[in-house]
């Protein structure tokens, strides 16, 4: 076996590179990675791994469209459905809610879903016992198609759902707001549209 010693002085310098937390080959038409950890410290080496890995899709993405399926990602801490879907010609939705003129304290579901596909998502579920936002949340919707807003309120101790909804006309670039009254709080939604890369 043969050494190699690096001369004294190096023409040029070496570049420190750093490369991903695994080695990918991409061989499928779409690729989830994901890393989900259990936060405990104020480093990332101190969270609970929880999951963690790559799901390929191999669908043809020349497709029209593909229906929307579920996978299983399994992982040491726990596993995690996940649903994927091919929407052409899709345009980002972020979206914000606040909630104002609360009345009482209730518990709130917000779903989600987006024309062309029957399978609703759930965007927050909780109390709501004062003013605030809820975090901001992402969905991909067909350009000109329609996105679907349903809140379900329940006042504590009521078995009784206050529910309403809301439809918002997808569109390439700009914002919509669309304001929800109920006799439990008010509901403020805004909406920022914009393309996704291709």
């Amino acid at each position: 076996m043969e050494t190699f010693t690096w001369p004294q002085r190096l023409v040029g310098s070496l570049i420190g590179m750093t490369g991903p937390k695994r080695g990918i080959k991409f061989c499928s038409s779409a690729l989830i990675e994901y890393d989900m950890r259990i936060k405990t410290g104020e480093q990332e080496e101190d969270d609970i791994q929880l999951i963690d890995g790559v799901l390929g899709i191999f669908d043809d993405l020349s497709k029209p469209s593909c229906k929307p399926f579920r996978s299983r990602i399994d992982g040491v801490g726990g596993a995690v459905d996940i649903t994927v879907g091919l929407l052409p010609s899709a345009v980002e939705a972020i979206f914000e809610v606040s909630i104002s003129e609360v009345q009482s304290c209730f518990d709130l579901t917000v779903c989600s879903y987006a024309g062309g596909l029957s399978q609703q998502f759930k965007i927050f579920q909780g109390t709501i016992g004062e003013s605030c936002g809820l975090r901001r949340s992402v969905v991909a919707v067909m350009l000109d198609g329609m996105l679907h807003l349903r809140f379900i309120a329940r006042r504590k101790g009521s078995k009784r759902d206050h529910e309403i909804a809301c439809s918002i006309r997808a569109k390439k670039h700009g914002s919509s707001t669309h304001q929800l009254n109920t006799e439990l709080a008010s509901f403020l939604v805004k909406v920022n549209w914009s393309t996704l890369p291709m």
